[in-house]
């Protein structure tokens, strides 16, 4: 064999040496780095997504208190919540706000879902990020009908501001059985009189109420349901009611569940899922009328409005007709 050939046949040996593909070893080592990759990508993207969840949750809340500020600016009152069953009144309140008298509840129950057909909003938007449905809490006084002018109406709105005489602003010298009020339906859910049920109440995560004051029941002095509601028993309207007097209160509360989903309402059956780990967590899911921010471990996200910030949400006020 002479030099050339034994060069020739030594590189074509070598070429098909290479040719026979990776070693097992070095198929391994591949592996073992492409799971690790992979696990940092996994570790890096999780943390994203959920805060791409956390941040579409609160910008539904968002949307959903500008769909319940329009309402009540138009109907002067919230709607009550949606049953949290996938059935035949699925979407719509249950309980419309008609007459029931001023001891009567206009909702079936004060807690439920988002009543997003009577709200006129997509049904998507009554589920937060995790895809569970949020829980809609109201306070009863707010979603009673004001304009079949059975609603009393809290000493705040009995002012001169509120109140007109004979078509003429009120003069301390006209009798009260001739005032009647500028906006009825306005003072009804700006100033609602009556505590109908139990007032909501949100608290921050050390136990601390948000509103310095409670909403106070105008008891005395309530109007009764008559041809002219308005003008029974009313109270002197050129008197000033006391700064611890007042008709503000939380109107209703919409509570996500977070990832965990504690709490959560399922709809197929319409009961809660998943146990609560923390007590926080247990305020917001038992139905009761106390609500609470909540801090870590709990991963509850929290909305809510008082009927004067929901006007003026909309660059509207509470604090005349």
């Amino acid at each position: 064999m002479s030099l050339n050939q034994f060069i020739f046949f030594s590189q074509k040996r070598n070429n098909n040496s290479h040719q026979q593909g990776f070693t097992l070893i070095e198929m391994s080592i591949i592996v073992i780095i492409a799971a690790v990759l992979i696990a940092m990508a996994t570790n890096f993207a999780l943390p994203l997504i959920e805060t791409s969840k956390r941040i579409e949750t609160e910008q539904k809340i968002k949307l959903i208190k500008k769909a319940l500020a329009e309402y009540a600016v138009q109907n002067y009152r919230i709607p009550c919540p949606a049953t949290p069953l996938m059935n035949a009144t699925y979407g719509f309140e249950a309980g419309n706000g008609t007459a029931l008298g001023l001891a009567g509840f206009r909702c079936n129950a004060n807690v439920g879902m988002i009543p997003f057909h009577t709200l006129g909003i997509p049904a998507t938007y009554a589920f937060d990020g995790w895809g569970n449905p949020f829980t809609y809490a109201v306070s009863p006084a707010f979603t009673l009908s004001t304009v079949d002018a059975q609603t009393s109406v809290h000493m705040k709105c009995r002012t001169r501001e509120w109140y007109y005489a004979n078509g003429r602003p009120i003069d301390i010298d006209i009798p009260t059985i001739d005032v009647a009020p500028t906006n009825a339906e306005k003072a009804g859910f700006c100033c609602a009189g009556s505590v109908v049920g139990n007032n909501l109440q949100v608290t921050d995560a050390t136990g601390n109420n948000i509103l310095p004051l409670n909403r106070s029941s105008m008891v005395a002095g309530d109007l009764a349901a008559a041809t002219t509601p308005y003008q029974a028993s009313i109270v002197d309207p050129t008197v000033y009611p006391s700064a611890t007097t007042t008709p503000l209160g939380i109107a209703y509360v919409l509570v996500s569940h977070g990832a965990n989903e504690a709490g959560a309402y399922d709809t197929a059956t319409g009961a809660r899922v998943g146990a609560t780990s923390t007590a926080c967590e247990n305020t917001n899911t038992d139905n009761n009328t106390s609500y609470q921010i909540c801090q870590e471990p709990s991963d509850d996200i929290l909305g809510f409005e008082t009927n004067d910030s929901m006007f003026a949400s909309e660059g509207q006020s509470c604090a005349g007709p």
